[in-house]
């Protein structure tokens, strides 16, 4: 072959390999080397085109032979690590791409993998220097600035790694996975912007799995968040938007339990019901599968509790689709014979300055320890001074992570003869906990006053006074009618609370008509007597204190605009307080008005403690009886309407009748003892527990 011959063989056969034609490029680079075997040129080349076919031992053996001819040549070198990389030689990789830099020191490709080969060693530090240099050397190229990114995210160092991604989005916009890291970085700080590279990656590329998984848990807590801003529209365009990016069956569970937090009407409520029932029997129907709930659902009905509806058959529907799809809930623990002092769990959230703990320590503290062991299991929480004596007070404390088996594994360990949950319902983990046998004996108790609908909760803790007469048929637990209040709660400690009208805007000749509730509390039902007591009084105010969140105090601002029009320039919306001022408006209030379908429970405590009257209308199920029950241990019941009118009478009597309103403060100063530091109650549930320890 002459030497014209020769170059135009190289120069087609560098075609064909250039355009992909790898088996036609190999044939003429072989031919070549038929009449030339020390051609270190074509030698590099054809171990380059055998890599690129898949033959790497063959291609190393072809650039060690074109090195034996040539040292000198960078590329040959770095072409071999290549090829070591793919025969898993990492040392003898790394020490190509290092000769090829000794060559060439400014040799980024060689740079870049290196910086590969010493990250998959674990050695980021080094790798990141090899990159940044690769970025020094070729700073037009996105992939140096986006491998840098990685190995400042795995050292730690986010907000570094964000702008090395910035740089590599910018040089190369559709670069995918660029986007992606970044929105990972991005997530916890600015979940808006996260989404938006989320969406930007699966735009560059569609099937990019990490992505659209990203994109979808990005929003879910987006479309959890809006609904408890209550922008119920945008919660749900969320969880569309997550599902058509990655349907999941936990996704479809979450949108399907999302609801209004602020209902605009009773229609609304019913409307949400109505297609809550249908998903779940829909998803039932379909055998979704969920691996892990909290991971993938992470969310409760909460909301469901404050329509004043009978609960119960829309959440034993979902413990059913819940038990059908999760095997991981159906947990039960090997339970030993039963413990000479009967070991009484207590698990819960909530067990730090709390409703929940406030009505929950007494029980905690008091039980008789000669015939009771107590166990508190906390998940994490707050750690404030009453978590510290409620810790000092159990005989154990467990703390409990995050993680669901991990969880039922410690509280089985326990072995506890009957566990007590406070507040199922509340949020998620305890709700999901109660799925699992983890005690003989199981109960719930009413700190979320609504049934749990979960077949391995054997008892709910409730008492006479709270329930109505068919109160059985509220739940799927055996419900148990302790005879006194069921809770031991400490009378509320008052500090200074010396406060007038004027310090919160008001002249002391109007009268103030206080409803310190939680804004979801306040049901459409309510709207009417609110407009029919300050159409009665015409120099009254209704004072609302401004949601957790604004949105719910202009949603709720919005409804009551339209339902009683004629009256809202005299419905006052005060921005939260601190406690003692909060406890100074209570005191120099009129009346306090209790909610409809779910009273106060710790406000009306509090305001009772203080001698102001609470005017309550008992509802059909334990959570609008709250005040009733109270009044009853109190032994009064004389502010306790029978229906609308007689609410609406009563609250405006109190608010115009001074001497009426004295009568009544000194009533409930001379009984409300009776609701504090109830230890026949501690007495009832030690009872209770015995019995049913007996009969497990």
């Amino acid at each position: 072959m002459g030497t014209a011959t020769l170059d135009q063989a190289v120069t087609l056969a560098v075609e064909h390999h250039q355009a992909g034609r790898l088996a036609d490029a190999i044939t003429l680079y072989r031919r070549v080397l038929d009449a030339v075997p020390r051609h270190a040129g074509v030698l590099q080349l054809l171990g380059v085109a055998e890599h690129q076919s898949g033959r790497h031992e063959a291609a190393v053996d072809f650039l060690q032979r074109s090195l034996a001819i040539d040292d000198q040549q960078a590329d040959a070198h770095f072409n071999l690590g290549c090829a070591l990389t793919a025969l898993d030689c990492a040392d003898e990789a790394i020490a190509a791409f290092e000769r090829a830099l000794d060559i060439e020191p400014k040799h980024a490709a060689a740079q870049i993998n290196l910086g590969n080969a010493l990250s998959r060693r674990g050695e980021y530090e080094s790798a990141l220097a090899y990159f940044l240099q690769a970025v020094g050397a070729a700073p037009h190229l996105a992939q140096p600035h986006f491998l840098a990114g990685n190995m400042l995210d795995k050292l730690d160092r986010p907000s570094e790694a964000a702008e090395y991604y910035r740089q590599a989005i910018t040089i190369d916009p559709t670069y995918a996975q660029a986007h992606n890291n970044l929105g990972v970085i991005l997530l916890d700080s600015d979940l808006d912007r996260a989404i938006e590279h989320y969406r930007q990656a699966l735009v560059s590329q569609p099937n990019h799995d990490g992505a659209k998984q990203n994109l979808a848990n990005a929003l879910s807590p987006r479309g959890l968040t809006a609904l408890e801003e209550g922008r119920y529209a945008d919660a749900i365009m969320d969880y569309d938007a997550a599902l058509a990016a990655k349907p999941t069956d936990g996704m479809r569970i979450r949108r399907a339990l999302a609801l209004p937090v602020i209902p605009q009407s009773v229609d609304q409520i019913d409307l949400h019901r109505s297609q809550l029932r249908d998903d779940l029997q829909s998803l039932r129907r379909e055998g979704i599968q969920i691996e892990d709930p909290i991971r993938e659902v992470d969310a409760t009905p909460f909301y469901l509790a404050y329509h004043g509806r009978n609960d119960r058959s829309l959440l034993e529907s979902l413990a059913a689709l819940y038990r059908q799809a999760s095997p991981v809930l159906t947990y039960t623990a090997k339970h030993p014979p039963q413990h000479s002092r009967l070991r009484v769990g207590f698990v819960s959230r909530n067990l730090h300055r709390h409703t929940i703990s406030s009505f929950m320590e007494g029980w905690i503290r008091h039980l008789d320890r000669k015939r009771f062991e107590v166990v508190v299991g906390r998940l994490p929480q707050p750690t404030d001074e009453v978590s510290a004596r409620i810790g000092r007070a159990a005989d154990r404390v467990i703390e409990l992570p995050n993680d669901l088996a991990h969880a039922q594994r410690i509280i089985a360990q326990q072995e506890l003869d009957v566990l007590i949950y406070p507040d199922v319902g509340m949020e998620p983990m305890t709700y999901f906990l109660a799925f699992a046998r983890l005690a003989p004996v199981q109960c719930a108790w009413w700190g979320h006053p609504t049934t749990t609908g979960i077949d391995t909760i054997d008892y709910y803790l409730s008492c006479d006074d709270l329930e109505p007469d068919d109160a059985d048929s509220h739940y799927s637990e055996t419900l148990v009618r302790l005879p006194t209040l069921a809770m031991y709660t400490a009378k509320p400690t008052l500090p200074d609370y010396a406060k007038t009208r004027r310090d919160f805007g008001f002249n002391d000749r109007g009268h103030l008509y206080l409803c310190p509730q939680s804004l979801f509390k306040l049901h459409p039902d309510f709207d009417e007597r609110l407009g029919k007591i300050l159409n009665t009084d015409r120099e009254g105010h209704v004072v609302l204190f401004e949601g957790r969140k604004p949105a719910w105090t202009q949603l709720l601002r919005d409804r009551l605009t339209r339902t009683i029009p004629s009256v809202m320039d005299r419905v006052v919306f005060l921005p939260r307080q601190p406690f003692s001022a909060y406890l100074g408006l209570v005191a120099t209030a009129d009346v306090v008005l209790d909610t409809l379908h779910f009273n106060g429970g710790n406000t009306t405590l509090q305001a009772l403690a203080l001698g102001t009257p609470v005017v309550t209308e008992p509802g059909d199920m334990a959570r609008g009886r709250i005040s009733l029950a109270c009044y009853r241990q109190m032994g009064m019941t004389d502010l306790v309407a029978d229906d609308e009118q007689a609410y609406v009478d009563l609250a405006v009597r109190l608010g115009t009748d001074l001497a009426f309103q004295d009568a009544l403060r000194a009533k409930i100063t001379q009984t409300h003892s009776m609701l504090y530091e109830n230890t026949t109650s501690v007495d009832e549930l030690a009872s209770f527990i015995e019995r049913a320890a007996q009969r497990r």
